[in-house]
């Protein structure tokens, strides 16, 4: 079952770099809100970029206030293995580690909108149905 999952994961990566146009790293930089003011998922995303190293938080619905799930460093991902990490970038993936599910995004840009897909893997042996979630984002 977890070899269908990271298998899942790494098409998904590998259909967003294909369908992604290219863009730089530092396009992904700032603060992105989502476009669904009403969803109850993903409200808010951070990326902070140094170079190469790129860095995520990001918020969850909750209330009265959005649950902040924290920072982590994440992986930038380039079109082809020679290309250039910092100009070509179109692609990132963060990792969100709890101690009930693991929640990967994977975020690419289109049009000065970031698109992400989150992937959650329930680890807590509860029974709960591991799920995909999609979500837009516009900088703010």
């Amino acid at each position: 079952m977890k070899n269908r999952i990271v298998l899942a994961s790494a098409l998904l990566i590998g259909v967003l770099l294909i369908s992604s146009a290219c863009a730089s790293l530092a396009q992904f930089q700032g603060i992105w809100v989502n476009t669904d003011a009403g969803t109850s998922g993903i409200t808010k995303i951070k990326i902070d970029v140094s170079g190469t190293k790129v860095a995520v938080q990001a918020w969850g619905k909750c209330h009265p206030t959005d649950c902040d799930w924290g920072t982590v460093r994440a992986m930038a991902f380039a079109p082809s293995v020679d290309s250039d990490l910092a100009s070509t970038a179109n692609a990132i993936k963060a990792i969100f580690p709890e101690d009930f599910k693991e929640t990967t995004l994977v975020l690419t840009i289109s049009r000065n909108i970031l698109r992400v897909v989150s992937l959650n893997v329930f680890t807590d042996s509860s029974g709960r149905t591991n799920y995909a979630a999609e979500y837009t984002f516009r900088k703010t």
